[in-house]
């Protein structure tokens, strides 16, 4: 899990965030080891997490 805040900038966040084709926060990403990566929307609720949860352990 990474958990940014763009309170001061930082290098390794921009970095992050433009490899995964993103230029702000917030940016919801499950990566999984060997599955998917599964983007989510914006503004999230339980079952939009739940969901992705169950696909990403699914596919591993």
């Amino acid at each position: 899990m990474m958990l940014a805040d763009l309170t001061n900038s930082n290098a390794l966040y921009d970095e992050a965030l433009f490899a995964f084709g993103s230029s702000g926060l917030p940016y919801n990403l499950i990566v999984t080891p060997n599955g998917p990566t599964i983007e989510l929307p914006t503004i999230v609720n339980q079952g939009i997490v739940r969901d992705a949860l169950e696909q990403a352990a699914v596919a591993n």
